[in-house]
C-alpha cells in the first residue's frame, strides 16, 4: 500500500526556460532531507503540458538516476498511445508508478473516461494512481474509480485534488490494503488524515518541510499536527494562492536556495517575499 507523504516537483528552469538539471539535483537533495516519501516528477506543478513528449522522459530518467527515492511519475496525456508510451518508458528504467489523470479540453462523460483508462490499463501492468483533478481537466467520480479499481489490480490508488470533501469522503470510502487514497490539497491534509487518507501530495514539499512535520506528528500527537496545518500551511498556502499557479511555487524554491531560475512561458517570474 503506498502511503506517507508524496513531492509533486517543480520542473526547475534557467533563464531560457530550459530544464536545469542542476537545479533539479538540488531539489532532489533537498526532498530527501526532509524526508518526503515519494517523488511525484511531471504532474501540475512540475507543468508537464509544457514540455515536449522527449522532455518529459529526459526529467523522469534523471530523476530515477539521481535518487533512491520510489518515484510516482506523471504519465498522463489527453492522447492514450502518448501516455501508454509513457507508462512503459517508466516502467522499462525502473519507476514505481504511474500518476494518470482523465483527458484534458474535450469534455467527456464518465463512459468515455473509464474507456480512456480501460485502453491505458488493458496491456499494462505497472502500478498506476489515478488524479482527479476537476480543476483542470474531467473530473472523474468515484463510481468511476470504483468500477476501475474492481477491474484492474494495477490501479493502486488515486490523488484527489477537488477540494470536495464530500468527494473525498467517497474516495477514501474505497481505501483498502492495496488501494490508497491521497489528499492533493496541502491546507486540507490534516481534515484528509482524520477521515483515513493514505497521506498527502502537496507542493510545499519543494521548499518547506510543514507538511512532513504535520504528517508524523500526527501520529503522535493529533493537537500537534492540527497547530503545524493552522499555524504553518494554511497561511502559506493562502500566500501562495495571490499568484498564478505554480509561479510562486518556483519563485520560493529559486529564492531558498540563491538560484537565478527561468520560466517557460507563459508562467512568469513573481515579486515574491519569503
Amino acid at each position: 500500500m503506498y502511503k506517507g507523504i508524496v513531492c509533486p516537483m517543480i520542473t526547475p528552469l534557467d533563464n531560457k526556460g530550459n530544464i536545469d538539471y542542476n537545479a533539479t539535483e538540488i531539489l532532489i537533495k533537498y526532498l530527501e532531507n526532509i524526508n518526503v516519501d515519494y517523488l511525484f516528477p511531471m504532474g501540475s506543478t512540475g507543468v508537464f503540458p509544457y514540455f515536449t513528449l522527449n522532455e518529459r522522459k529526459d526529467f523522469l530518467k534523471f530523476i530515477r538516476e539521481k535518487s533512491k527515492k520510489p518515484i510516482m511519475a506523471g504519465a498522463g496525456s489527453s492522447s492514450i498511445s502518448e501516455s501508454k508510451e509513457l507508462i512503459k518508458f517508466c516502467d522499462d528504467i525502473g519507476i514505481e508508478a504511474a500518476v494518470i489523470m482523465p483527458p484534458y479540453y474535450i469534455k467527456l462523460n464518465q463512459e468515455a473516461i473509464y474507456h480512456y483508462y480501460n485502453q491505458l490499463m488493458s496491456s499494462d501492468d505497472m502500478d498506476v494512481l489515478i488524479y482527479n483533478i476537476p480543476q483542470f481537466t474531467n473530473k472523474i467520480e468515484p463510481e468511476t474509480v470504483k468500477r476501475l479499481k474492481s477491474e484492474f489490480s494495477s490501479i493502486k490508488g488515486v490523488k484527489d485534488s477537488s477540494a470536495d470533501i464530500r468527494n473525498f469522503i467517497d474516495m477514501v470510502s474505497l481505501s483498502d490494503n492495496n488501494f490508497s487514497v491521497f489528499q492533493g490539497q496541502d491546507d486540507l491534509l490534516f481534515t484528509s488524515l482524520e477521515l483515513g487518507a493514505a497521506g498527502g501530495v502537496c507542493g510545499t514539499t519543494n521548499f518547506n518541510d510543514a507538511i512532513v512535520r504535520l504528517y508524523h506528528e500526527y501520529k503522535n500527537s493529533k493537537e500537534n499536527a492540527l497547530s503545524i496545518e493552522k499555524n504553518e500551511v494554511i497561511p502559506l498556502m493562502k500566500k501562495l494562492s495571490v499568484y498564478q499557479f505554480p509561479n510562486a511555487y518556483y519563485e520560493y524554491f529559486y529564492k531558498k536556495n540563491n538560484i537565478n531560475g527561468g520560466y517557460r512561458p507563459p508562467m512568469y517570474r513573481v515579486d515574491l517575499e519569503l
